[in-house]
């Protein structure tokens, strides 16, 4: 069962009436009416089409590009505006993987083309989607990008990959509250570049930089490596930014298909920080405007987490990893006038660098708690495994990073319990040094998918489990800065298999906009893990759902569901397998109350998604088959 859990993740989805859902395929056509059977074909079609509230399904399959060598943009959206309530979605179908791919153009001719260019959107969320193979052009006069977004604030782009661009994945321009998810950017470079610059240092993986004043980016579990330039890229710019448990690696080099090692290319830091914007002079500098927490810099050709020059700016590191980097692992010594702004940095770990663990040179510091400062010994028996294996691999079923012992304490490390409370989750006495912190047991619960959503007025938590074996309960916690969280509920577990849990936030809560939320799993004997971050903007809102699904499992041969309806009313109930197939679909009645329902299906694979769909609002849900 894991096998398929590890290729599958499922978004719920809740639609209101009056929202449209369009389909793409790679067998459709733009002059159809984009539905399920008469499918669009190409990905820009949706700029045409679709308004708030608006979702699209692209199908999977290998979407090639129909522009040719000269276009600026190979996919083009536009005006796409959603609201604080309504968003568009533009998602792959559940199960499937659809890819852009530029490869049939070959050399481009417009000096700066991009594969996916963004702009003049807002409340645009983007999910689950493939973009490759967009060449440079070979004059040295300009790169290629992957995804930009222009001008489009307040969108998230989750589970997004960019990979093998003749330039930058990810790159930012004037848009705020950005977020991105799961996003990997991989194997890009930028060999024919000219100029002073030369070859290899316009290529990031992700990047915001030239005084662009975007602010409010959140990067959480997004990964960047081989990137011939950096990781991140936030050349002399000022916008807040924070980064969650991201992992930047192997960057500053390439690697081309049969070549056995990477070879060393451009700058090659792992989190390239600063500097700040030296034309905004109004700018004291006081103002915290990097945050990391939980994140991982090794391997990279140059340094792990980079301060890169001044003008300088406030920066918070916390619990982060630096190791195996060619040159230091924290590079903060960028000052003309002492003591620059205060620094902060505490339970980090610097291991095994060419260069020093922390270069500093501010006297004004507030660096405390971190290997560099004593009192604890850092070799490779702190560590369950040094092996960097499977970094770049496969993310879990639900698109967080995958689960390694790479960089995780061993339980006689002396940098267990060694660090000071920052606010960040931690076990026992006291927070641990570095990115993970030590568990001497695996919590007994495997969570598959958590999702959030606004319904009627209310946050809609749901969340599906494998197992919850020997687990005592889930505890709900919020935060609005993605950052700091409370508690605010608590849910039993009850110790089944293949359980589905739907559990509505009934406070009104003080602040609209985007909340963010984790479920604590504790077990029995009181060890716990956290849950990936998922968010909703949150409205006021006092409309009524017409029902709500409060169980459902598939058991052999039986469908088992339970649904509370508001009202009599006819709906579709459909079974899909993993492909998108229907395994039976018919309509039923529910009366108003609670409805158990039972069908006797044939399933034959583990996993599935059920549909259940009203004239006011549609609910689509994984399901695993207990065999």
């Amino acid at each position: 069962m894991k096998n398929f859990l590890l290729l599958i993740s499922l978004c719920l989805c809740s639609v209101i009436s009056q929202a449209k859902t369009y389909y793409v395929s790679t067998t459709g056509n733009d002059a159809n009416p984009g539905t399920q059977a008469s499918p669009y074909k190409t990905w820009d079609k949706l700029s045409s089409v679709m308004v708030a509230g608006d979702i699209a399904y692209i199908r999977g399959g290998i979407y090639y590009s129909t522009k040719g060598k000269s276009a600026s943009a190979h996919v083009y959206w536009q005006n796409l505006n959603g609201t604080a309530s309504n968003w568009i979605t533009i998602q792959n179908y559940p199960g499937e993987q659809p890819i852009f791919d530029c490869s049939n153009i070959g050399v481009p001719t417009y000096a700066n083309p991009f594969a996916v260019f963004v702009i003049n959107c807002s409340y645009v969320k983007f999910k689950g989607l493939h973009v490759r193979n967009l060449q440079q052009i070979h004059d040295g006069d300009g790169i290629s990008r992957g995804w930009d977004l222009w001008d489009s604030p307040n969108c998230t782009l989750e589970n997004i990959e960019v990979d093998h661009i003749g330039g930058g994945a990810f790159h930012l321009t004037g848009s705020n509250n950005v977020t991105y998810l799961n996003c990997d950017a991989h194997h890009n470079d930028d060999r024919w570049s000219g100029g002073s610059a030369g070859a290899w240092g316009g290529a990031d993986g992700f990047s915001c930089t030239g005084g662009d004043a975007s602010t409010n980016t959140i990067y959480t579990g997004c990964r960047a490596w081989l990137n011939s330039d950096d990781g991140w890229d936030n050349f002399k710019t000022d916008g807040v930014r924070t980064w969650n448990s991201c992992w930047a690696f192997l960057n500053g080099y390439y690697q081309d298909a049969g070549m056995p090692v990477p070879l060393i290319a451009g700058d090659g830091n792992g989190f390239k920080l600063g500097p700040a914007d030296p034309n905004v002079s109004s700018n004291d500098r006081t103002t915290t405007l990097r945050y990391l927490n939980n994140c991982l810099a090794f391997y990279n050709g140059l340094h792990g987490f980079d301060q890169n020059g001044e003008p300088t700016m406030k920066y918070q590191l916390y619990n982060c990893d630096a190791h195996k980097n060619q040159g230091n692992g924290f590079e903060f010594g960028y000052y003309t006038v002492a003591p620059g702004p205060t620094q902060t940095f505490k339970n980090n770990v610097s291991y095994a660098n060419t260069g020093v663990a922390l270069r500093y040179a501010g006297a004004n510091t507030n660096n405390i708690k971190n290997t560099w400062n004593g009192g604890v010994t850092v070799t490779n028996s702190d560590f369950q495994s040094i092996d960097t294996t499977g970094v770049s691999g496969p993310r879990q079923a639900d698109g967080s990073l995958p689960l390694l012992n790479y960089l995780k304490l061993v339980a006689a490390s002396d940098l267990i319990n060694s660090g000071i409370n920052v606010g960040l989750p931690y076990n026992a006495t006291a927070p641990d040094l570095g990115a993970f912190e030590f568990i001497s047991a695996p919590v007994p619960v495997t969570l598959v998918d958590f999702t959030a959503a606004e319904k009627t007025g209310k946050t809609l938590l749901q969340w599906a489990t494998v197992t919850e074996i020997n687990s005592s309960h889930f505890e709900v916690e919020r935060s609005i800065d993605s950052r700091n969280f409370e508690n605010i509920g608590n849910v039993n577990a009850n110790g089944n298999s293949n359980t589905h849990i739907a559990y509505v936030l009934t406070d009104n809560y003080p602040q609209l906009g985007v909340n963010y939320y984790r479920l604590k799993m504790v077990d029995k004997d009181g060890q716990f893990e956290y849950s990936k971050i998922v968010s909703v903007n949150f409205r006021n809102n006092t409309n009524t759902g017409s029902f709500e699904i409060k169980s459902a499992m598939l058991n052999n041969k039986t469908l088992q569901l339970n649904v509370s309806s508001s009202k009599q009313q006819t709906a579709i109930l459909g079974l899909y397998d993993a492909a998108g197939r229907v395994m039976f679909a018919q309509n039923i009645t529910l009366q108003k109350g609670v409805n158990n329902i039972n069908k006797v299906v044939m399933p034959s694979s583990a996993v599935y998604y059920l549909k259940l769909k009203t004239t006011e609002e549609t609910v689509t849900l994984p399901l695993f088959n207990e065999q």
